[in-house]
């Protein structure tokens, strides 16, 4: 098959979106098909990548938007924050013009079988409905993925303007399926678009981890712990945990790896040792230290409508998870698992559903009907 993926999040970025299409594009080329990706070109980066599994780069192009800068100055620190808050929340800006690039570039594409738009950003599909109609299809079958909702998400301090519902509605109401990595996603869009869902999950290549489970050290007298993931403060929030931790006077290690460190670092000097903050690291890196852990953290999303693939991940080392609320101020279980009590592990049992050559032939059986 012809298959077009449409994404700006590809390697070597680190986040979940990020590995969702660089998964899929290197099981769609390893299963025979001809694959090409719409995305940010660089060749530094992606030459190597594209010869190897043998696709097709084509560039967006460069943002020609300018955004607004942050500024550190006592007077526009704040004038700034919010002029980009504004910006963003109700005109979607600058990722608005992430729209027209993609508009432009599959104006040029047709004669593909299965076309694939990656959210979030959501005005990826935003460009692909613009460029997309019966004269001009592009492919005969178009899947909208999506990590999150748009205008049905939950966990940001404010809700999208009521106007972006009808932006919604123009590209849902264009492409042929939607997929959601859970069941549960489904309730944060409209009735009208439900007979579309699907559920496909994150999928990753296991192979290259298999050995993860057997790198586990043995229980040490100071149990070891990580988090690997973001936080969102009043929802994945780790501050009641860090303050029942700094509270403790038994020795342990916590290990953060996160990309915004400002709602953990506060605690790592009173911790004397007991508590570090990380940067992200690469995931085939981050997943060799965090399978030599006693165990590993998952604190909730404070919404239904979403899962975090980092439990994937964990559940590829084979290590017992605790899962926590970052409202809630009950740490026995964490105790429990501090003493070595796991009977309370939330990690996936069937990582096998997770394959990504199992998650591939489910976006092609949409094409095939």
């Amino acid at each position: 098959m012809k298959i077009l993926l449409v994404s700006v999040s590809f390697y070597p970025m680190v986040t979940p979106r990020s590995f969702r299409t660089t998964e899929l594009v290197k099981e769609l080329c390893r299963q025979g098909h001809e694959v090409s990706l719409v995305t940010d070109y660089h060749p530094a980066q992606h030459d190597a990548l594209a010869q190897e599994y043998s696709f097709k780069i084509i560039d967006l192009g460069g943002r020609s938007w300018p955004s607004v800068p942050p500024s550190d100055h006592p007077l526009w620190h704040m004038p700034s924050r919010i002029a980009r808050r504004v910006l963003s929340l109700f005109f979607e800006y600058p990722d608005m013009e992430i729209a027209h690039r993609v508009r432009n570039q599959l104006k040029k594409l047709s004669g593909f079988d299965l076309m694939i738009s990656i959210a979030v950003p959501h005005m990826v599909h935003f460009g692909v409905a613009l460029a997309r109609s019966k004269q001009h299809p592009i492919a005969k079958t178009w899947v909208a993925d999506n990590g999150d909702p748009y205008t049905g998400a939950n966990l940001d301090s404010f809700r999208k303007p009521f106007y972006f519902k009808y932006v919604e509605r123009y590209f849902f109401g264009k492409c042929d399926f939607m997929t959601v990595p859970i069941e549960d996603a489904k309730a944060g869009y409209e009735p009208r678009f439900h007979s579309k869902i699907r559920v496909i999950p994150q999928g990753f290549d296991l192979k290259p981890f298999a050995h993860l489970p057997t790198k586990y050290m043995g229980k040490s007298a100071a149990p070891r712990f990580a988090f690997a993931g973001s936080f969102i403060q009043n929802g994945r929030d780790p501050r009641k945990m860090l303050e029942y931790l700094l509270s403790l006077e038994q020795d342990y290690h916590f290990s953060i790896y996160t990309r915004n460190p400002e709602l953990a670092a506060w605690a790592v000097a009173p911790s004397l040792g007991r508590i570090s903050v990380h940067p992200f690291i690469p995931r085939d890196q981050l997943l060799e230290q965090l399978a030599e852990m006693d165990f590993l953290v998952n604190i909730q999303n404070e919404s239904a409508l979403m899962s975090p693939s980092k439990l994937i991940d964990y559940a590829l080392t084979g290590r017992p998870v605790l899962s926590l609320s970052g409202q809630s101020a009950d740490f026995s279980a964490l105790d429990r698992f501090m003493a070595g009590d796991y009977r309370e592990d939330a990690g996936l049992k069937n990582v096998a559903d997770y394959d990504i050559a199992h998650i591939v032939r489910q976006f092609i059986r949409l094409h095939h009907g």
